[in-house]
């Protein structure tokens, strides 16, 4: 799931969820792209970092010609995120109001679980399509 949303966001898009959450117009990448790292803050680091591999045989398997550049621009769309702070405080919303809901989780918590998926994760499969 964490790679079909990195995928499938490559930057900030302007869509709205259908239905608010917690009573919040949410664009559409923001909520998906939160899901992503409040599956990463749920798992392991080492876990995190195993990643790599799946993901790679993943885009070998599914898209035999065009694999390079989807693993080389999987990350686009969070780093867009990270760069973007409306967007990253709704992230924050809703992985506070949703799959981390009591964790107590910050802004400051998101962006070091963010920096993390990168390092151990999203870098190595950018470096392994080059």
């Amino acid at each position: 799931m964490a790679l079909a949303n990195l995928l499938s966001h490559d930057v900030v898009g302007a869509q709205t969820m259908s239905t608010p959450i917690a009573g919040r117009t949410i664009l559409r990448c923001v909520k998906d792209l939160g899901r992503v790292l409040a599956i990463a803050r749920l798992s392991k680091a080492e876990e995190v970092a195993g990643w790599t591999r799946p993901w790679l045989k993943a885009l070998k398997a599914c898209f035999p010609k065009s694999w390079r550049l989807l693993g080389r621009r999987a990350g686009d769309g969070l780093r867009a995120l990270m760069g973007d702070a409306s967007a990253f405080e709704q992230a924050h919303h809703t992985t506070r109001v949703g799959l981390l809901l009591g964790q107590g989780i910050t802004e400051d918590h998101l962006r070091a679980v963010a920096e993390q998926l990168f390092e151990t994760a999203l870098d190595p499969l950018r470096a392994a399509c080059r």
